[in-house]
Order: structure tokens, then sequence, then C-alpha cells
């Protein structure tokens, strides 16, 4: 939590709006900002700007790459977990402070979007990959299928044809569904992250 104390409604009052893009000398200070996070922001300039918005912790790591021991060390505010009440509270965290260890990590946020592109590029190949090897490993499971099916039939008569054509028809058709439903499994785990 925020190591600032939080201030008298007096205090909050005195104190001028610290908005660098705007000039602004209201003293209506955003007392929530002022109280977590020590931001000296009026209310109207918290509104014009981005920046003054709480983001969770999954969206500081995956939008601005910022490992789990930087998040460890940002301001943060504690909220009630929206799914249960009963979980761990919430950590969110404001915008501004994630774009500057951000741009201290990386130099500027162009540089941070792209190495955001170039993790992205990397996880696609890989992803193909998997997704080309269990292709291929489909593809093959059905051509055995069908070569055991093939052999399974004597070959002596005619009316033997008919079976073997019947046993080949009935092996694809069991042997595509099943493969179509396992090919999607394996896709949405690949998709997903998680290994086959």
């Amino acid at each position: 939590m925020s190591s600032a104390s939080p201030p008298a409604v007096e205090e909050v009052q005195q104190v001028l709006c610290q908005n660098k893009d705007n000039l602004c000398d209201s003293t209506s200070i955003d007392p929530l900002l002022w109280k977590e996070f020590g931001e000296n922001i009026c209310s109207i300039c918290k509104r014009k700007t981005s920046d003054f918005d709480l983001i969770s912790k999954g969206e500081v790591r995956s939008a601005f790459l910022i490992p789990e021991d930087t998040i460890k060390m940002m301001k943060y505010m504690e909220k009630s977990n929206p799914h249960n009440s009963h979980w761990t509270p919430m950590h969110l965290y404001l915008r501004k402070h994630a774009k500057e260890f951000a741009i201290k990590r990386f130099g500027s946020l162009a540089a941070m979007e792209f190495e955001k592109h170039k993790r992205e590029q990397k996880k696609f190949e890989t992803d193909f990959i998997k997704t080309d090897s269990i292709i291929r490993e489909q593809t093959l499971e059905y051509k055995q299928s069908l070569t055991k099916a093939n052999q399974s039939i004597p070959k002596s008569t005619e009316s033997t044809i008919g079976q073997k054509r019947s046993a080949i028809d009935e092996c694809k058709a069991t042997h595509k569904v099943t493969k179509h439903k396992k090919t999607l499994k394996s896709l949405i785990e690949c998709l997903r992250g998680n290994d086959t």
C-alpha cells in the first residue's frame, strides 16, 4: 500500500493542481489520488487524460511489460475482488506510474512497443510450430489407421471387396470425427498456451 498518510481535508484543499500539461491552478485536488498515490491533480485534469486511470496488475504486466519484482515496488490501491469478495483483494495501479516504470526499463514507450511486438511475433511462431506438428501427427495417425483397416480384411473373394470398402469408409468417418475433435482441442490448448 502507499506509504503516504491520509491528509486532512484542509491540507488537500490547500494544495494546487500540478498537472504539467495544462496550466491549472485549481485547489480541488482528487482526494483518492492524493491519499493513495501522492498525486496532486484536480478532478477536471484527471478526466482529461488516461494517465490517472487505475489499472489492474494483469494490465500492468501485459500492456507495459513490467515484471513481478518491479510491480511489487509500485504504489497500489486495494479494492475488494469483484468476482468474489472473499478472495484476495485486487491491487490497482496508476497508469502514469506504470508508464514511468516502463520508460525506466525500456528507455521509451516506442522501445517498449517494439519489445511487445517482438514477443508477440515469437509467441506466434512457437504456436505455429506446435500447430504444424499437431497436424502432422494427426495426418500420420489417419494414414496408419487406413493401413490397419486395409490389412485387417481378407483379400481372397469378391464379397470381401465390399466389406473392405465399408470398413475403410467406417474407419474414415470415425477417424475424421475424432481427428477434428483432437485437432480443435489441441489448437485451443496451443492458443491458450497449454502444452499438449
